[in-house]
């Protein structure tokens, strides 16, 4: 028991877990959180009122070479292939343009499995 870590996937109450990182330049303002996170919890299969999936925003002076990052983590489940995974990616690139952002995005999808996953419990 060292460090407090506890080996088990029921601690992850906060999955997917959805970074995203943009520079100051391309900005948030045109990218409210609320509705970015009704499609998400669409596309990750994921009932929109039970708090699963989390969004965080991470404005950044610098980034290069990209200017705007989705970086997800998912658990991987039955329904989470590869071909489920990159029409995500794409919904995502579209969803951005729909929004009048005309900087690309990059994103990035990791579905892995929780039982090589660790945490200290802290999650409310």
């Amino acid at each position: 028991h060292t460090l407090g870590l506890v080996a088990s996937p029921l601690v992850f109450t906060k999955m997917p877990l959805v970074k995203v990182f943009a520079t100051r330049s391309v900005g948030f303002a045109k990218l409210p959180m609320a509705p970015l996170y009704k499609s998400l919890c669409a596309w990750f299969k994921v009932p929109e009122n039970s708090g699963i999936l989390q969004i965080q925003y991470c404005v950044s002076e610098e980034m290069y070479p990209d200017q705007l990052v989705f970086d997800i983590r998912a658990k991987a489940k039955v329904e989470r292939t590869a071909k489920a995974m990159n029409a995500v990616c794409d919904d995502l690139v579209s969803y951005v343009k729909e929004q009048g952002i005309e900087t690309k995005p990059r994103v990035r999808i990791e579905v892995f499995d929780p039982t090589h996953s660790y945490s200290s419990g802290g999650f409310a």
